[in-house]
């Protein structure tokens, strides 16, 4: 999406009287929110430099320039600074993407990864992405999701524009960077000339913002899905292209990785991250390239998902495939490492390590706690982890619980965080949002409105109907339900039998059929209702989430009656007892399993989520909550 839209003549005419400053703000006011003051700041301290650049009589006056640039299906902080876009020699199509940076010093530099500390780090990690890294991955991610760039062979040619920044004989920027200089120069502080080379070399003729208009209506596809891309992933290293703090974890990871098998020490980072910031993708990727790079010598890597979906439709995509079942092995379960001596293991990921439990085994007999037992097994763990996602009472993968059992064990702890939103149309908003609405959590500040296509239906007949059209695309559509109805254990491979019955509305469906560990992909399972259990770790192109009585609307407040969920769901077994002997901490555990169980289901929607609740007054409230902070 573009925030603003100018010309080259138009862009020096309005910086010369200064309101392009003016201009700029309006249009970002109503498109986004209004501009904080470090953003303002940065446009007056780099515009001038900007109009220096392109003041060379070489570049077309014509050329089409774009501030602000969102890009597709992530996060709308995740914005590129400036595009210029134009002709070559030969008239192909060409977009220069412009990265834009007021870092006068590198303090230290991460020798060997691809972030760096400046002036400008973020107080919280005081570590920046390299700014040549930062603007291909944008570029690369403009060009993944607009479809109009592949239709129309648009070119895209990145660089970095460093102001503020004197380049020396030792310039650390350059160090150990050369991989991502390559794809995207970084100009500085002398290098204005070098800048204006660089435009003229590749824009011959101007467009009259031609290409801008082909981008904004070009068709944005969908994100893509993990059910559908596992041999992908598996097949090429760089297949996850990761974004700003999801490229340090992965960096970070490779490193640490290295130096345990070097030293033979203990290490644990511990990633944190909620629904949509690209754990999985992350956690396979440091996988993928470990398993790749064999002159590393780190041979025994495990890869364990706490949620046992993610790793069934690894290994059924990885079946499918033929050529990757080398990498089926490498697919374990958190209930086999009570079994394992001391640092048996080299690198051991967890994904979805809020699922892990005390004990293994069927009846939970087994071992000692899943957490130390990952950690004294392996010389370097990785926990992905979200402290808001509780499915069931077992669930004990917290972050405090990992950093207490890793400092028994004498492993050193890095905690980093995943925040950049990837999922529901890149809407972070709609994410806090949500949280908001359920009452989950302590309340966030909300000043913006959010950009993603969630509806409230009367009738469950209607979210069936919606969602199975839907469906009839891609068969990337689902419907999904709290475990509110008992799954009748005798019926479990009877798709003609009806577990979920809500005879008000005369509604009948089936739960999935227990033959299957795939029901996300499996062709026929839009007419079956998945549950938490079903679909985490997953994504869907629209979701219809049944909400059955054990969250209610009453007296202002979102309520939850854990009396209304299955006998059959073990989420919760048990805490009938514990409601009787200690009410009130029994019953906000309960609560908590049962709103994150929503949000997990609320989240699963690329595009889009339609709902339906058995309490009206819960549906009357979350349209109101929805009419208030849509777009």
């Amino acid at each position: 999406m573009t925030i603003y839209e100018t010309t080259k003549k138009e862009f020096l005419e309005n910086m010369k009287n200064q309101t392009v400053f003016e201009q700029l703000e309006k249009a970002y006011t109503e498109k986004l929110k209004k501009p904080n003051y470090k953003l303002t700041n940065s446009w007056n301290g780099s515009f001038p430099y900007l109009y220096m650049v392109l003041e060379d009589e070489r570049i077309p006056e014509n050329c089409g320039i774009s501030i602000e640039y969102v890009i597709p299906n992530i996060d709308k902080d995740k914005r590129i600074d400036f595009l210029i876009t134009g002709y070559d020699n030969n008239k192909n199509r060409i977009i220069i993407p412009i990265e834009t940076k007021q870092w006068s010093t590198v303090k230290h530099p991460a020798n060997k990864i691809g972030f760096i500390e400046t002036d400008f780090s973020s107080k919280k990690n005081n570590l920046s992405i390299h700014p040549s890294y930062q603007v291909w991955s944008y570029s690369h991610f403009l060009k993944e999701y607009n479809q109009a760039i592949q239709e129309e062979k648009i070119s895209i040619h990145p660089c970095v524009l460093m102001h503020n920044y004197k380049k020396s004989e030792n310039n650390l920027l350059e160090d150990n960077y050369k991989k991502y200089i390559e794809k995207a120069p970084i100009f500085y502080r002398n290098d204005l000339k070098k800048c204006s080379d660089f435009i003229a070399n590749k824009i011959c003729y101007g467009d009259d913002k031609k290409i801008l208009h082909i981008l904004e209506k070009g068709k944005i596809t969908l994100s893509k899905i993990l059910q559908n891309e596992v041999p992908d992933i598996m097949k090429y290293s760089n297949f996850a292209t990761l974004i700003d703090e999801q490229q340090i974890v992965y960096e970070t990871a490779m490193k640490m990785a290295k130096q345990s098998k070097k030293d033979n020490k203990k290490r644990t980072l511990i990633v944190k991250g909620g629904a949509g910031t690209g754990k999985t993708i992350v956690a396979l990727k440091i996988l993928i390239d470990l398993l790749k790079n064999p002159e590393n010598n780190i041979k025994k890597i495990d890869f364990v998902s706490a949620v046992q979906t993610v790793s069934e439709v690894c290994k059924y995509k990885l079946k499918q495939s033929n050529i990757y079942k080398e990498y089926l092995k490498n697919f374990k379960t958190a209930s086999q490492y009570f079994k394992c001596s001391n640092n048996e293991k080299d690198v051991v990921i967890v994904d979805e390590a809020r699922r892990l439990r005390e004990k293994s085994g069927f009846f939970s007999q087994d071992g000692e706690n899943q957490i130390k037992e990952i950690i004294l097994s392996s010389k370097f763990s990785i926990f992905f982890v979200d402290n808001l996602q509780k499915a069931t009472l077992k669930d004990i993968g917290r972050t405090e619980e990992i950093k207490k059992h890793a400092k028994n064990s004498n492993s050193s702890i890095t905690e980093l965080e995943l925040t950049s939103q990837f999922r529901c149309s890149g809407s972070s908003v709609y994410i806090t949002w949500l949280e908001n609405t359920l009452q989950l959590g302590t309340p966030k500040e909300l000043h913006d409105k959010f950009d993603y296509d969630i509806k409230v239906v009367t009738t469950p007949q209607a979210l069936q109907k919606q969602i199975s059209k839907k469906n009839e695309k891609n068969n990337f559509s689902r419907i999904v339900a709290g475990y509110c109805w008992d799954s009748v254990k005798g019926n479990r491979n009877d798709p003609d039998f009806c577990d979920i019955q809500i005879p008000e509305y005369n509604f009948q469906m089936s739960w999935n059929l227990i033959g299957t560990k795939t029901w996300a992909i499996d062709e026929n399972s839009i007419e079956q209702v998945g549950c938490v259990y079903t679909c985490s770790g997953l994504d869907f192109e629209y979701v219809g989430v049944i909400i059955g009585k054990d969250m209610i609307y009453k007296n202002g407040k979102i309520q939850t009656d854990v009396r209304h969920r299955a006998r059959t769901d073990n989420a919760l077994k048990g805490i009938k007892t514990q409601l009787k002997k200690d009410y009130l901490p029994s019953y906000q555990l309960a609560d908590e399993v049962i709103k994150s169980t929503y949000r997990i289901l609320m989240t699963r929607g690329q595009k889009g989520c339609i709902i339906f609740c058995q309490d009206k007054a819960l549906s009357n409230y979350l349209k109101e909550e929805i009419k208030k902070y849509k777009m």
